[in-house]
């Protein structure tokens, strides 16, 4: 080796040869090329320094340290390939600082400590980030788009987004199309080919729903392609005791026309079905309705024209009722338990009750003292109707052309009417002094009813008692007859004239004097 000491110029060392420091062994320094300057040590390069177009210090020795302090605190080497930043002293963290802006600042920390945990001065720009342990995020995180294949652990308030500006949010299942999704532009919830499943064990609501809906629906339900499910099912409530399986509630004083249940068959051609079907298995009530207020407790408006309104059918009838009205009420008021009208006058065909028994017994009963009222203006064209029934009293009075002293003792009378034909009974006794006797034909006033005119309708009356009549005239009365077309009943006395022949003629009220009584019963068809 050529060793050549210039004087202000340092040594110089041939090309190639070795700057040995153990006295010509392993341990030298040599320019291997050009600019290329290789340490050695018991023959192993240990560093090797490059001046040219890429300038590097190279340890090429695997897992050959490059240490750092007093207690070579900081190692930097590498392992199969892998390059490692090394603080060998325990528990003392790695500490990344950097000049920002003219200021020292720590941008990284790593908590040896603390496993490793790294503490950053300011936020992480990644292209991907891949957590595979626990994330512990304190301030806000802005994520424009999370891919996250395990499990999620979150303690508190999720937020997307931000008042009046939503975004989607896509629970996705395992089944293509079966999603959960918050639609941010309809500010909807929806579930697609999914099922809402609550299965809750706390004595709680499983759904509350608070709507200020005026006039939407709270809930919503279509189903279209139903056939032979149901809408809404409720079922296996077997532990239930005084509650409800449907509970539909209002304290509202709103008079408007609204309904809290309603249900509608708007197809006029849907003829087979029931709007309202209620199957009762058990003996009680299937259906209970408790009106308190002032109004129907059942309104049927039916348009029906060939089908009965109402259908009571009770096949398995035994001893009790398929229809019963009950009031036990004190109330004296003029009441109706049952009412049928048939409200317009024209439809004379129209029955207002009408009862067909195929079996022997009678088809009305009436029991308790009741009876049958009729209280009908208008007479039924058909003759086997039975129209009209009344009950009432007779205040008679005898008279004649010339009318006897109006002062009696005793009158009186009672009087039944059954369809248009009435029945009844009179009795009338003059007071038994002052009274002066009338004249011309004698006959009796005040029937309740007109008699129908017509001249087969005179008919005639049974006399049963007489007294304290004169014989000036006729006498007594024999018999008599109802006047047409009058509320009269004319009386007459059986008589034998000179000519011998049998003849009856008018009482005359000449002979009606002091105590003149007379009793008398009949009955007409009345007007």
């Amino acid at each position: 080796m050529a060793l050549t000491k210039i004087k202000g110029a340092g040594i110089n060392i041939s090309a190639a040869e070795k700057l040995y420091f153990d006295g010509g062994g392993t341990t030298y320094i040599q320019e291997s090329a050009d600019g290329v300057l290789d340490f050695y040590a018991d023959n192993v390069k240990m560093l090797e320094l490059l001046e040219g177009a890429t300038d590097y210090v190279w340890i090429p020795v695997d897992a050959t340290k490059f240490a750092i302090g007093a207690g070579k605190d900081l190692n930097i080497y590498t392992s199969s390939d892998d390059a490692i930043i090394e603080n060998i002293t325990s528990d003392k963290d790695i500490i990344f600082k950097g000049n920002d802006g003219g200021s020292t600042i720590t941008a990284l920390t790593l908590d040896i400590s603390a496993a490793g945990a790294a503490t950053f001065n300011d936020k992480i720009i990644a292209t991907e980030l891949d957590i595979s342990g626990n994330m512990d995020i304190d301030g806000t995180s802005n994520l424009d788009a999370v891919d996250i294949d395990g499990a999620v652990q979150i303690d508190a308030t999720v937020t997307v987004g931000a008042d009046d500006q939503g975004y989607d949010v896509i629970f996705y299942g395992d089944t293509a199309s079966s999603n959960m999704t918050w639609d941010t532009s309809a500010d909807d919830l929806i579930l697609n080919d999914a099922t809402l499943s609550i299965d809750q064990d706390d004595d709680a609501h499983s759904i509350y729903i608070d709507s200020e809906a005026t006039s939407a629906h709270t809930i919503s339900i279509q189903a279209p392609a139903l056939t032979t499910a149901y809408g809404i099912s409720m079922y296996d409530m077997d532990d239930l005791t005084s509650g409800g399986g449907l509970y539909v509630h209002s304290n509202s004083s709103n008079t408007g026309s609204r309904k809290l249940l309603h249900a509608v068959n708007e197809n006029s051609s849907a003829t087979g079905t029931t709007v309202l079907h209620i199957q009762q298995q058990a003996g009680c009530e299937a259906v209970v309705i408790d009106q308190d207020g002032n109004s129907n407790a059942i309104y049927v408006d039916g348009e029906n024209t060939t089908t009965p309104a109402v259908n009571i059918v009770c096949d398995v009838l035994t001893n009790g009722e398929g229809l019963r009205v009950y009031s036990n009420s004190g109330d004296n008021s003029n009441r109706n338990l049952v009412e049928i009208i048939n409200d317009h006058a024209s439809a004379d065909n129209t029955r207002g009750l009408y009862i067909q028994n195929d079996g022997a017994l009678y088809g009305i009963e009436m029991a308790g003292g009741c009876g049958i009222r009729f209280d009908s203006t208008v007479a039924s064209a058909d003759s086997s109707t039975l129209d009209d029934y009344e009950e009432g009293t007779i205040t008679p009075t005898l008279l004649g052309a010339s009318v006897p002293t109006q002062v009696y003792n005793a009158r009186g009378g009672f009087y039944t009417k059954i369809g248009d034909r009435c029945f009844f009974s009179i009795r009338v006794e003059m007071n038994g002094s002052g009274i002066t006797p009338g004249s011309g034909n004698c006959y009796i006033g005040g029937l309740p009813f007109t008699v129908h005119n017509d001249v087969n309708n005179y008919g005639a009356v049974n006399i049963g008692y007489t007294y304290a009549w004169l014989t000036g005239q006729h006498g007594a009365p024999t018999t008599g007859f109802l006047s047409i077309n009058s509320t009269t009943i004319f009386l007459h006395v059986y008589d034998n004239d000179a000519s011998n022949v049998s003849n009856s003629v008018y009482a005359d009220a000449a002979d009606v004097d002091d105590g003149t009584t007379i009793t008398l019963s009949g009955h007409y068809k009345v007007a």
